[in-house]
């Protein structure tokens, strides 16, 4: 059982006395007063900077500034924060416990060596060479100040080699031959620089392609190439020569699949054991062998399903690695290994072919889990709450590989309704919401319409949910219950789609108050709160291309939603009469949602250095209703505000437009909604990290009869109703998990009170209120 409760709890008061300790640290480096420098030894001096300046403008700086072997210490701000941590403590208090704290969290000063300064022009030097550059030169300038030292290398590129041919010389004619037939595919072309790094990677294509024809035994290191500078004019010819190191043919040998061996619940402990390994037995299904002690623990032919690889087959990496993936997104197995082995017995064969066995090592995960996510939200305007999510899970459902969950989830939170806050009366008033969902993961695709080996290569799994929540408002009581088909899948690396033909929403609307009733009835937002029946097709697409959290990456995720359209095509068909008091096609009394909606998120993840970074967000949906909806359904509109949005206002706070709430109780929705945040992330010392960001956005309504102007979207005056929020984060990174605490503060605010000036700047304009301005947030993980 996973419980993060404990966990959440700890963090929270962890983040707590981080903040202090913090800020404690802040105001000791503040009265310290001591410099930089303060502890550089006679003689010696802190590298202040180490910059790279290109003359010519023929590589990028940047690029060069990495191959450098000393960095200065690190800045946040500007600041050399973890080196003032460093030489907070005097000389004598080095040895006590705050002091070996300070001095372990901290950085020590790096001092200049001439040594490194030499190693590094080499460095930079090597570099420019392989690109290319054979003539560049880098000067190294060194510049002292006081006990600084500031170091400048001067790099000029100069023209580069350039390719002017490229030749083959294979001895074996298979394989000459395959070269020739793919050499489009080359990553050399004539005229580009003679880059090293892209020979590098012409033999790794090489080699990849080789092997996947069946060349087990070849490498990239056979791979050579030959370069002729003599052409003059700064031109190169090539030569690549494929050669084995001696007489051995193996390199050139073409290899078959002949025997396949799958221990299905593989235990290595268990394997230690003759008793064992004694009562192993051996079955026989399709061509390949499946070992397993007393029960497999799966059915057979998922596993066969899953395997491409097959006795009689040629042999290919790209196939193994595949089967490897392929047994990995199986969430029953905790790892992986599939081996090969070459056949000794020869007799009879050619010289140029051999026999490889293939064993498949698959060794299962824990099977059931239990998982409780715990969620706590607070703010200054009174606003406090609490989710939990309790989960079961089955990986390993029916013998099939199939993954079952089934989640209970229950939310409360407590509103400040400041309607009447100008007389000092400040009522709570509740959210409560309840829900429990089940759910089916099928591996494989269960549908109509497919061909067999299109499906089974594209690995699609099939998914099957039901759902059902309870809502209670102060405002109003929702119920709804869902049934979801859909097929989920991977195109690439990093690409991976979903697609849900089937999506069945019910909505009940009930115990409307008195007081939003009337304000739904001169509004066009009254359909969104009726009983509805909403039929949705989806389909949605991620990039990701992220790999580790030091280095840059992209993030994007595109959806697309149709609803309705079927059901009234069958209506219109059919010459069903629509309902006479609503003008609406009706299924079961309840009238059905038709509209289409689209949204598109971009973040960029840039890594400055080790320890700072920063994370661009970009968000842009709309909503469009038709035929038979006049507004979206409310569990389809968009909402701005909150943990993951603009933090300086709580979810469903801002909007639509320049609308002025008066109760100012969180429930603004709208049909189009724009969003940019930028973070700067920064580590402060061992788990603690920081942030400042700035969050921008707003959600308005699309044009309509019943929409106030002030709502409605519109390109002369949208990006004067984005409110602006920037704040100070403090956030808990243990890997596993990151506990994050954003303090937002409202900096423009374009809800215009019909009844005071208007006053959007809020630090210039208005006097400072913790109650109105600032806003607090607790979450789990980053926020994007």
């Amino acid at each position: 059982m996973n419980l993060h409760i404990q966990i959440a709890i700890r963090m929270a008061d962890a983040l707590r006395r981080g903040a202090v300790a913090a800020g404690c640290v802040g105001w000791l480096l503040l009265l310290s007063g001591c410099s930089a420098t303060r502890k550089i030894p006679e003689g010696q001096y802190l590298l202040n900077r180490a910059d790279v300046l290109v003359a010519d403008g023929r590589v990028g700086s940047s690029t060069l500034k990495g191959y450098l072997k000393q960095q200065p210490n690190v800045r946040i701000l500007g600041f050399r924060f973890h080196l003032r941590m460093y030489n907070i403590p005097r000389k004598d208090e080095g040895n006590n416990a705050i002091g070996r704290w300070l001095k372990r969290m901290g950085e020590p000063p790096v001092l200049l060596d001439t040594n490194l300064v030499t190693e590094s022009t080499s460095n930079v030097l090597m570099y420019l060479h392989s690109k290319g550059h054979y003539m560049a030169s880098v000067e190294p300038r060194i510049r002292y100040q006081g006990k600084k030292a500031n170091v400048l290398y001067l790099v000029r590129a100069g023209a580069p080699y350039t390719v002017a041919a490229l030749t083959h010389s294979v001895p074996d004619v298979r394989v000459d031959s395959i070269l020739r037939s793919t050499a489009s595919r080359s990553l050399i072309e004539l005229g580009q620089n003679f880059d090293l790094d892209v020979l590098q990677e012409e033999r790794t294509r090489v080699e990849t392609m080789l092997r996947n024809r069946g060349y087990f035994n070849f490498s990239r290191d056979l791979v050579r190439f030959s370069a002729d500078t003599t052409l003059g004019n700064r031109q190169v010819a090539l030569n690549m020569l494929v050669r084995p190191p001696s007489t051995d043919p193996a390199p050139f040998r073409r290899y078959s699949i002949k025997k396949v061996f799958v221990h299905p619940r593989y235990d290595p402990m268990e394997m230690m054991s003759k008793r064992v390994l004694a009562s192993l037995d051996t079955v026989q299904q399709r061509g390949s062998s499946y070992i397993y002690y007393k029960d497999a623990g799966i059915d057979l032919d998922v596993i066969d399903r899953f395997n491409r690889i097959k006795p009689g087959a040629m042999y290919s990496s790209g196939l193994a690695n595949r089967t490897r993936d392929r047994f990995s997104s199986l969430k029953m197995y905790r790892y992986v290994d599939i081996g090969f082995q070459e056949d000794t017995v020869r007799a009879g064969m050619p010289a140029d072919s051999g026999l490889l066995n293939c064993t498949m090592f698959l060794s299962q995960n824990v099977l059931q889990s239990y998982n409780i996510e715990p969620v706590f939200t607070s703010n200054t305007a009174g606003s406090v709450g609490g989710e939990a999510t309790i989960t079961y899970q089955h990986r390993n459902m029916f013998r099939g590989g199939v993954v079952f969950d089934a989640r209970v989830r229950g939310m409360f939170e407590t509103n400040a309704d400041r309607r009447n806050s100008s007389l000092g009366l400040v009522r709570s008033r509740w959210t409560r919401e309840y829900g429990t969902s089940v759910g089916f993961n099928f591996p494989k695709y269960m549908g109509p319409f497919h061909r067999r080996e299109v499906i089974a290569r594209a690995n699609i799994n099939t998914q099957i949910s039901a759902s059902f929540s309870y809502q209670n408002r102060p405002q109003f009581v929702r119920l709804m219950a869902s049934t979801l088909y859909g097929y989920s899948w991977a195109s690439s690396r990093y690409i991976s789609h979903v697609l849900n033909p089937v999506e069945i929403n019910l909505i009940r609307i009930q115990d409307i108050s008195d007081d939003f009733n009337a304000r739904l009835q001169n509004s066009i937002l009254k359909y969104s709160y009726m009983d509805q029946i909403v039929t949705v097709s989806s389909y949605g697409l991620t990039f990701s291309n992220r790999r580790d959290s030091h280095r840059n990456y992209v993030f994007l995720r595109f959806n697309v939603e149709l609803s309705g359209n079927a059901l009234s095509a069958a209506y219109s068909a059919l010459r069903v009469p629509r309902d006479s008091t609503d003008g609406t096609y009706k299924m079961m009394g309840i009238s059905f949602s038709q509209f289409v909606r689209s949204d598109v998120n971009f973040t960029y993840h840039q890594v400055i250095n080790r320890d700072n970074a920063m994370a661009y967000r970009a968000f842009f949906g709309i909503g469009i209703p038709y035929g038979n909806s006049r507004a979206l359904p409310f569990e389809k509109r968009y909402y701005a505000g909150g943990t993951n949005s603009i933090r300086a206002w709580q979810a469903r706070d801002i909007g639509p437009g320049s609308t002025y709430q008066a109760d100012r109780y969180p429930n603004q929705t709208a049909d189009l909604k724009l969003e940019l945040n930028a973070e700067y992330r920064f580590k402060v010392a061992g788990p603690f990290e920081g942030a400042l960001f700035v969050d921008a956005g707003n959600v308005w309504s699309l044009p309509h009869a019943d929409i106030p102007e002030e709502e409605v979207f519109s390109l002369s005056r949208f990006y004067r109703q984005m409110a602006l929020g920037a704040g100070l984060g403090f956030r808990l990174n243990f890997s596993v998990l990151v506990l994050r605490l954003d303090l937002g503060y409202k900096v423009y605010d374009p809800a215009q009170n019909p009844d005071e000036p208007f006053r959007p700047w809020v630090p210039f304009q208005r006097t400072f209120s913790w109650r109105d301005h600032v806003n607090i947030n607790f979450g789990i993980g980053y926020p994007f």
